[in-house]
């Protein structure tokens, strides 16, 4: 047995599929630095910029920059326009690609040993990074908003709202909406409340430190939304088996708002395997993956999603299918 296993690895080096597993590597710990540094939003701000200038700028090492450039070139996700110039030609320098992700795991993926051997706990010796989180689910803020506007909606509740941004892609698009964010992590909240100091929305959107796990004790300025909007927080819930109870709280704290429910569509491993091959199977199987080493509550389909549902007191009265295996239940 153990002379196939490594025959089976030295066949694997002979092919390019080490090669695979080396540049991904190092594209994902490059991009992880280059968006720590600035030079992701540098680069995408610039149709065009010279390797020199945005060293200087940034106070990085020139030769280093330039190096990392010329890799990525080399790669298709830049491209080399004269002698040090440069031009990004990737999703990467996207806060929709995959970078915040990395960047909100790469402690805990750096811990995996310890977690997988019982030596490191999950919240205790190390956590994920809240900053970065939330960014999958701004693909369905289109939607909600035109839901919204719909609706007449102006008044929002958003649960463990990260960052503010959809309460301030709301503010943009609905006239007369006012907003709270409540969210547990706080540096975040302290971020969020930052930016909005020079938001233009700064008098119509406000976040609060609170625990959504006690509606009860949500701060008396939360008032009586139209809305409560929780995306991809609920899950979080099943583990423990306090979802059911905790919807009911919210629905007897907020009799007449309506609750969207956002989560991602994931099935389990075996119905995920009779799944055809694609981005959706891979990104599902990314996520449920990510639960398990962060201890959170599972993830589920959206069939079994609306059968929780039918456990609460709440009513399914839509379910609205964004991008992404995102799907939202409007529920009364």
């Amino acid at each position: 047995m153990r002379k196939t296993v490594f025959a089976s690895f030295a066949a694997l080096l002979k092919t390019n599929r080490n090669l695979d597993l080396e540049e991904g590597f190092l594209i994902a710990e490059i991009f992880m630095a280059l968006k720590k540094t600035g030079f992701t939003a540098y680069a995408a701000a610039h149709r065009e910029f010279f390797v020199m200038c945005a060293a200087e700028e940034l106070r990085l090492r020139s030769d280093l920059l330039e190096a990392l450039c010329e890799f990525l070139t080399e790669k298709g996700i830049m491209r080399k326009t004269g002698p040090g110039t440069f031009r990004a030609e990737s999703r990467f320098f996207s806060d929709q690609g995959p970078i915040p992700f990395l960047l909100a795991y790469k402690t805990a993926c750096n811990s995996l040993t310890g977690l997988l051997d019982g030596s490191t706990t999950y919240g205790k010796d190390v956590a994920r990074d809240a900053r970065y989180l939330g960014t999958g689910t701004k693909l369905i803020f289109p939607l909600l908003g035109e839901i919204f506007k719909t609706r007449g909606i102006k008044t929002v509740l958003d649960l463990g709202c990260g960052n503010g941004a959809f309460l301030l892609t709301l503010a943009e698009t609905l006239p007369g909406f006012r907003g709270i964010g409540i969210d547990i992590d706080a540096p975040t909240v302290e971020e969020a409340t930052a930016a909005l100091r020079v938001s233009p929305h700064n008098d119509s959107i406000r976040i609060r430190e609170g625990d959504v796990r006690h509606p009860e004790l949500f701060p008396p300025d939360v008032g009586s939304p139209e809305a409560l909007v929780g995306m991809g927080i609920f899950h979080e819930f099943r583990k423990d088996g306090s979802l059911v109870p905790l919807l009911n709280r919210y629905k007897t704290r907020f009799p007449k708002a309506r609750l969207f429910l956002v989560e991602f569509d994931t099935p389990g491993w075996d119905e995920l395997r009779e799944k055809p091959e694609g981005p959706k199977r891979r990104g599902a199987a990314i996520y449920r993956l990510m639960h398990h080493v962060s201890e959170q509550g599972l993830p589920q389909s959206k069939d079994e999603w609306r059968k929780t549902l039918e456990e609460t007191a709440w009513r399914v009265v839509d379910m609205h299918t964004g991008p992404n295996r995102l799907v939202a239940f409007e529920c009364q």
